[in-house]
């Protein structure tokens, strides 16, 4: 409901999540501190990150937020339950 209220306000669908990720990243800042972060200076921890953040989150967040522009808060949440249920069953 709040990214539809956001999108008929002329926010673009990229700035709509990352707002919330935004936000959530620092929420959980301190739960990062004193966790072991030698895996990110890594190469393949660089890449792990990379991947998670731009093709995991950025662009399906991103095509998301676009799919649901034409649709009312209704019908979006109902498609967010039912991905939630997919997600977590696997």
């Amino acid at each position: 409901v709040a990214a539809k209220i956001q999108l008929s306000r002329g926010v673009t669908a990229l700035e709509v999540p990352t707002g919330s990720f935004v936000l959530g990243g620092i929420l959980l800042l301190p739960l990062l501190i004193g966790q072991p972060l030698d895996w990110v200076t890594q190469p393949s921890g660089i890449a792990l990150a990379l991947y998670l953040g731009i093709a995991t989150m950025a662009l399906a967040n991103t095509l998301l937020t676009r799919g649901i522009r034409g649709l009312t808060p209704g019908p979006v949440a109902t498609l967010m339950l039912y991905v939630a249920v997919l997600v977590i069953s696997f």
